[in-house]
């Protein structure tokens, strides 16, 4: 599918915002506007994801309503770029999990699978096992105070920061190097809809060999810790 075929089965959903999704109408005119929908409509009939009834009203095929509901109105979202610089959306709506990858086409796939699913997760977010659990919070302003030190070379500087909010110093010194040496890692956003106020949160996974470090940043504060894989899982969905 393409981008627009995406973007406008979103709005016959009912969509008014759509994460992970280009508008192709934003800067255009009403009638340029309309131009596109007519161009995008006819392509959604002749390919069969849209239909009309005897009564001319359209209706979104099965399959792509499956599609556009996810989209449209996700309970979760975390979007992420890999290496080749191809930007990924990951969908879950109830019981519907989906995968979005945008280059030139859309490639969406549904995962009927839960287990399939999760087994997809956990190697995105690069997931592995440990020995030891290991959790600690820092504020983002310490945190960022601590890393340009370290950065500078003053590592004292930057454990003593840790030290304060009563982390351990060799703990902190891994952290540290972990956070800005280690090269096996990947940056996500995710959104959450499924509350009365949205809740957004930014994370960092670094994989090593003693196992998979996560760097969560909610509102002003870093949660960072290295779990095993199931309790991973639950600590990226929980914001």
């Amino acid at each position: 599918m393409s981008n627009d075929e995406v973007f406008f089965l979103c709005l016959l959903t009912g969509a008014k915002e759509i994460i992970g999704i280009k508008n192709p109408i934003d800067g255009l005119s009403e009638e340029e506007a309309k131009e596109k929908w007519h161009e995008v409509s006819k392509s959604l009939y002749d390919k069969k994801m849209i239909y009309s009834n005897d009564n001319g009203d359209i209706h979104i095929n099965d399959m792509y309503a499956k599609i556009s509901a996810a989209i449209s109105f996700p309970n979760i979202v975390f979007s992420y770029t890999t290496e080749e610089g191809t930007e990924n959306c990951i969908y879950i709506k109830g019981q519907i999990y989906l995968r979005l990858e945008r280059g030139e086409e859309c490639e969406i796939k549904i995962y009927e699978d839960r287990n399939e699913f999760i087994a997809f997760l956990n190697q995105v977010f690069m997931f592995s096992s440990c020995e030891n659990d290991i959790s600690m919070e820092i504020t983002t302003e310490n945190m960022d105070k601590s890393l340009e030190l370290f950065m500078e070379e003053n590592i004292e500087g930057a454990v003593e920061i840790f030290e304060k909010a009563e982390i351990d110093k060799d703990v902190a010194n891994v952290v540290l190097d972990v956070f800005v040496n280690n090269t096996t890692s990947k940056c996500f956003m995710g959104h959450k809809r499924n509350k009365e106020i949205p809740s957004q949160v930014i994370l960092k996974t670094v994989k090593t060999e003693e196992g998979t470090w996560i760097f969560k940043i909610l509102d002003d504060n870093m949660k960072i810790c290295k779990y095993n894989i199931e309790k991973s899982l639950a600590e990226v969905m929980n914001f």
